[in-house]
């Protein structure tokens, strides 16, 4: 995965020696190369460019000899990229060991072979075995390409928040909680829920979206998911009641916890209004008998435990139905806030 750090570090060594040698780096923008003041540089700041590396640089100045040495490497390209957004920790950058003969680009997403060496992640590897990032390209032209090597990983954690692009489904508002896989060691797919290795935090929009990596191996996870839902999305059956399907999903494999129903304003038109939440067969599934959602109520109404089976044996996706008196039509206006609760394991 492409990789920016937000926040990039330039740690200061003093008395070291001034001689620049074969792994020391400078910094390159879209039109000069030049040395940088040591600091805290944010990202975007020195990031105009199509391409920008930052690693090493020897810096003088009148009174003392000192050495810049990187703590973080940028590379911006213009295909899959995934950029580093936030983080609450410190920057991790650990010594791996890279196989012989095998080629990596700056920033794929690797884990270990069987032999305890660097490889690149794939869609099956599992959250657990997610390392982080790869500091460096090895290329077949490297002198060292046929050897073993040591090379720099940034270790990524689950405080860490990526920017990644989407390179199999289509990132939409409901995705924001799910857990997906990667596609390959450079993007993620939001269509794949095997491994989940990578929990999805905000849509930046259909091809991007942001998230952590998911790597404390957890085995159990409870899974909330809120939308907001108005008359106008209703669709008038020809009868009294009137559903609306929600945009997301209660996968195989989860036990349903409870529904929260908040936030109402009243559907009025007709004399009553009552709401059921199931899954499109069994109306009523997730909540216990009919709530009146008429009368308009801020902190909302009970929608009572749930009525059918908890075990989803297969994937379902819950369906609101609110049911008036007489004619569904006649119901001119409310609306309302469904929370849902499950759990999955990992």
């Amino acid at each position: 995965m492409r990789l920016a750090k937000a926040v990039i570090l330039i740690i200061l060594l003093d008395n070291l020696p001034t001689k620049r040698n074969e792994q020391s780096w400078v910094i390159f923008s879209t039109s000069k190369q030049s040395e940088i003041a040591p600091r805290s540089y944010p990202y975007g700041e020195i990031a105009g460019g199509t391409f920008i590396r930052l690693c090493s640089l020897v810096a003088k100045n009148k009174t003392r000899r000192m050495t810049a040495c990187f703590c973080m490497s940028i590379i911006i390209k213009q295909f899959f990229v995934m950029i580093k957004h936030s983080s609450d920790t410190e920057v991790k950058i650990l010594p791996y060991t890279a196989p012989a003969s095998t080629a990596f680009d700056f920033n794929d997403v690797v884990c270990l072979n069987t032999s305890g060496q660097l490889a690149k992640a794939t869609s099956e590897t599992p959250c657990s075995e997610i390392i982080g990032l790869i500091q460096c390209d090895i290329l077949s032209t490297d002198a060292n390409y046929a050897s073993t090597k040591t090379v720099p990983v940034l270790v990524a954690t689950e405080v860490d928040e990526f920017d990644a692009d989407v390179s199999t489904g289509t990132a939409v508002s409901t995705m924001v909680g799910k857990r997906v896989d990667l596609d390959d060691e450079d993007s993620v797919n939001v269509n794949g829920a095997t491994q989940k290795v990578f929990g999805i935090t905000k849509i930046i929009s259909t091809s991007k979206v942001r998230g952590k990596f998911v790597n404390s191996g957890d085995k159990m996870r409870l899974v909330s998911y809120q939308e907001t839902i108005t008359r106008a999305s209703f669709t008038d059956g020809g009868s009294t009641a009137g559903t609306y399907d929600l945009k997301t999903s209660i996968p195989a494999g989860a036990v349903f916890e409870r529904s929260l129903v908040s936030g109402v304003t009243g559907f009025i038109g007709d004399t009553s209004a009552v709401l059921t939440i199931g899954d499109g067969t069994n109306v009523d599934r997730y909540n216990t008998g009919t709530p009146s959602v008429f009368t308009t109520a801020a902190a909302g109404v009970d929608a009572g435990i749930p009525s059918g089976t908890l075990f989803h044996s297969a994937t379902k996706t819950p369906r609101l139905t609110v049911t008036s008196d007489s004619d569904f039509t006649a119901v001119s206006a409310g609306a309302l806030t469904v929370t849902l609760f499950w759990y999955e394991a990992e």
